[in-house]
């Protein structure tokens, strides 16, 4: 987190425009930005966090709990 914050605001910005990008193309419109945010933050962080960790090859097994963590959140936006 403290290379990216290193990283500078004009890049800061530049990764939370391919962020949003990203988010709001995967999960579209009817989605509050705020949380196409926390979703992709939320996903985001649990990959880098494998990758970092040098657990790539146990990614595919976490693809189920993802999901349901991106459905319920989508969901649940609808009751809010």
């Amino acid at each position: 987190m403290v290379d990216v914050l290193g990283a500078g605001p004009r890049a800061l910005r530049a990764r939370e425009r391919v962020n949003a990008s990203f988010a709001e193309a995967v999960l579209g419109t009817a989605v509050s930005p705020q949380r196409r945010a926390a979703i992709v933050g939320g996903v985001n962080a649990v990959v880098v966090g494998a990758l970092l960790e040098d657990r790539a090859q146990h990614l595919p097994q976490a693809i189920d709990e993802l999901c349901a963590f991106i459905n319920s959140a989508v969901r649940s936006a609808g009751t809010r």
